[in-house]
């Protein structure tokens, strides 16, 4: 392989998919945004595609896609000295206003020092100048806890990406236009609700090396908040592929959040406050899918918890669709779900029940069981309990 075989690579999965959003490759900000691993993995991830629509959506700006290249492909950037290049039009990384990382998963905090290097942008924060992209991220991991990365990182979104996002990129353009340095666009950024800038928080440590918190620098908040807004457009696949995980399904969110708290679930805290969408937005998504004969799969933290979960799933299936749930929750699980999981080809359920330790839990958990057993009868559904 060499640098021709790289940027054919990329054409051709761009000529493969299937997107409803039109990119104007000139528009005046050029942001990338970035997932710290390979297509086939990023591209299940809904989060990007709502934040790529959105971005894309503003006429000042304009979103391409960058992700971490199969090893095979990553020596070959190595070898001829290729930086990182993004999908839509093999821009490289170093050539964009912002990049953006989009990180899900504690394991791609490796990868995101090595994408940087490879896409010719000073690894640490401090070391870039006012000719380097400004570097912001988000994510459930941004959330959660952003220090493991946050020397690499200029502005954490803190919370939903929704809404803020645009807030952020308006404050870099403003600050572009007012002759701005570097320095005081980051610092800037902090004055935006659910925004984390950290060399704004100096660590502090006593005599014994132990942690007893930051020096917090003048006009910079004491406290984020998590920023959320309420779901009242839809959020679904923006680019169909069939070169990803859910390649043959269209992913719909009907609801984010969840007022489960169980402690173990990272969804539940850092999207604490439970939304749901309308259905007719969600309706208008299965529509959508039908067009690009996709399977809908219907993404949230509890789909049997939607409301109008019954009237969704016969929607689906009245049109000859077929269906499938990213998370059920046993006690409320209805019959018409059953009916149209077992029409769409599922042939198990796999329910996890928590390890009881009282004479009533464990006469609760049999009755549960038994309901859910009952629901099951006239289908070939084997049902598995995950203790």
């Amino acid at each position: 392989m060499n640098r021709k075989d790289l940027i054919d690579r990329l054409q051709e999965l761009y000529k493969d998919e299937d997107s409803r959003v039109t990119i104007n490759p000139h528009a005046e900000q050029k942001v990338a945004i970035v997932y710290p691993n390979t297509y086939f993995v990023g591209m299940s991830n809904l989060g990007l595609h709502i934040i790529y629509e959105e971005i894309n959506l503003h006429p000042s700006s304009v979103c391409e896609r960058i992700f971490l290249p199969e090893k095979k492909e990553l020596d070959v950037y190595d070898k001829t000295k290729t930086p990182l290049m993004s999908v839509e039009t093999q821009r490289p990384m170093h050539q964009f206003d912002v990049v953006a990382f989009d990180v899900t998963f504690e394991m791609d905090y490796f990868h995101i020092p090595l994408m940087l290097r490879y896409g010719r942008v000073p690894v640490m924060s401090e070391d870039r100048t006012g000719f380097d992209p400004i570097v912001i991220a988000g994510g459930p991991c941004a959330t959660f806890n952003p220090e493991p990365f946050a020397d690499f990182i200029d502005a954490f979104i803190i919370g939903e990406g929704e809404g803020i996002v645009t807030a952020v990129l308006e404050r870099i353009r403003k600050g572009r236009e007012n002759g701005e340095s570097r320095e005081e666009t980051i610092a800037g950024l902090a004055q935006i609700d659910g925004v984390y800038v950290p060399v704004l928080y100096t660590p502090q440590y006593d005599d014994n090396k132990r942690f007893v918190g930051y020096d917090i620098a003048e006009g910079a908040p004491k406290i984020i908040r998590r920023h959320f807004e309420p779901l009242t457009s839809g959020g679904e696949t923006v680019i169909a592929t069939n070169f990803t995980e859910f390649g043959a399904m269209y992913i719909i969110e009907v609801a984010r959040g969840c007022g489960r708290h169980c402690r173990f679930c990272m969804a539940g805290y850092c999207f604490r406050v439970p939304r749901v969408r309308p259905l007719d937005i969600l309706k208008e998504g299965v529509d959508r899918a039908e067009k690009l004969g996709k399977k809908v799969g219907l993404m949230g933290a509890a789909i049997s918890d939607y409301p109008e979960v019954d009237e969704l799933v016969t929607y689906i299936r009245s049109k000859n669709m077929r269906y499938s749930c990213a998370s059920l929750r046993a006690d409320s699980l209805t019959q018409a779900v059953v009916d149209g999981l077992a029409e769409s080809g599922q042939r198990q359920l796999l329910l996890r029940l928590r390890r009881v330790v009282n004479d009533y839990a464990v006469s609760s958990t049999r009755g549960l069981v038994k309901k859910i057993s009952a629901l099951l009868l006239s289908y070939p559904l084997s049902l598995v309990f995950n203790i």
